[in-house]
């Protein structure tokens, strides 16, 4: 058996450049591992996305771990009576619920938009990654996170996606490109990478509830 308002979405090239984690070229040791599950679960009656995680990033300066659980979703509420539903009927919110650990002994303190979306769509497999969105009542990534040592933190990661172009979707480490490490030199959290470690845990609670 497989083990499976102010609304603002940022996807596309992004402030660190378009290459994704297995993209870096030379010989520079890769860091973090693969999943080691797919993941196959939907709510709203809509068709499922097969989703995975890749936490590999090549010269990586830290390394976390990260249990995940994900769901395809074509709505989320955000708040009493409010939900959030895409701008189009072909669209899905990808769902990722993820407890995120710093093993080492120092505070992390992750780059903005940490963890992208890699779509694999009817056209090419690495698509652009996309940015997680920013929905009310919801983590929001665009400022990072900050982990002391040895803290967990419990995220609710949303990403937005189209369907039935995406056949399958990866979550993936941000890589940060030589350039941007040299424009963002005033601030050092923009310079550092994070790659990670997954484990899917099905039996992690998703907390996002669709539309009823």
């Amino acid at each position: 058996m497989q083990r499976r308002g102010v609304i603002k979405a940022l996807g596309g090239v992004s402030l660190f450049g378009m290459s994704g984690c297995l993209s870096s070229a030379g010989n520079r040791p890769m860091r973090g591992s693969n999943s080691d599950c797919v993941i196959t679960d939907s709510t709203d009656d809509v068709k499922p996305v097969e989703v995975s995680a890749d936490g590999r990033l090549r010269d990586a300066d830290v390394v976390v771990n990260m249990r995940w659980n994900a769901r395809t979703q074509a709505s989320i509420k955000t708040g009493e009576r409010s939900y959030y539903e895409p701008d189009s009927d072909s669209a899905r919110i990808v769902v990722v619920r993820a407890e995120v650990s710093n093993p080492t002994e120092s505070e992390v303190t992750t780059p903005p938009y940490t963890f992208q979306l890699r779509r694999d769509t009817v056209s090419t497999v690495f698509d652009t990654p996309i940015n997680s969105l920013e929905i009310p009542g919801y983590v929001d990534m665009e400022d990072g996170i900050e982990l002391n040592a040895g803290s967990t933190v419990n995220l609710l990661i949303l990403f937005r996606i189209n369907i039935p172009e995406v056949r399958s979707a990866t979550i993936g480490a941000r890589s940060i490109s030589k350039v941007d490490r040299i424009l963002s030199e005033s601030d050092e959290k923009l310079r550092k990478t994070v790659a990670f470690n997954p484990t899917c845990d099905e039996s992690l609670g998703i907390d996002a509830p669709p539309q009823q």
